[in-house]
């Protein structure tokens, strides 16, 4: 039916979509991919443990899909006050939505190298933040200006 040749390239395509398939699952399920789903501090109220045998919270059909996030307060999210971009460490900025590690650590490396933010605006020129994670950024933070700019 098939040759030598087309019975190793038939394998080695198999094996390549495989391998495909795993990464992809792997991507998939690792957190940092799902980084949108991490509990913000205060944005769950924790009921009290004594006396509760079980407790069961009603989740309101919103109609969206789970990766709309919808629009979030700067005391939700953030404990209350803005963040303030040219002053901010990795890990509080780890705790804006849509912002981990490693875009955490591109905003520090990034004021680092250019100096302090002039606006808000600037963060879209740091790599992997767009649009539309801007857009869900601006309400929850500030941008001070800092001596020696």
């Amino acid at each position: 039916m098939f040759n030598r040749k087309e019975q190793t390239a038939l394998l080695l395509l198999g094996a390549a979509l495989l391998v495909g398939s795993a990464l992809a699952a792997v991507d998939y399920f690792r957190p940092a991919a799902l980084q949108e789903f991490r509990v913000l501090p205060a944005a769950a109220v924790t009921p009290p443990a004594e006396g509760v045998a079980s407790v069961s919270v009603p989740v309101p059909a919103t109609g969206r899909t789970p990766r709309q996030t919808p629009a979030v307060s700067p005391d939700r999210a953030t404990g209350g006050d803005p963040v303030d971009i040219n002053q901010a460490t990795c890990q509080q900025l780890q705790e804006l939505p849509g912002i981990g590690p490693a875009i955490a650590g591109r905003i520090v490396a990034y004021r680092e190298a250019h100096g302090a933010f002039a606006g808000v605006g600037e963060l879209d020129r740091v790599s992997g933040i767009g649009p539309k994670t801007l857009a869900r950024l601006r309400p929850l933070v500030v941008c001070s200006t800092r001596a020696g700019r």
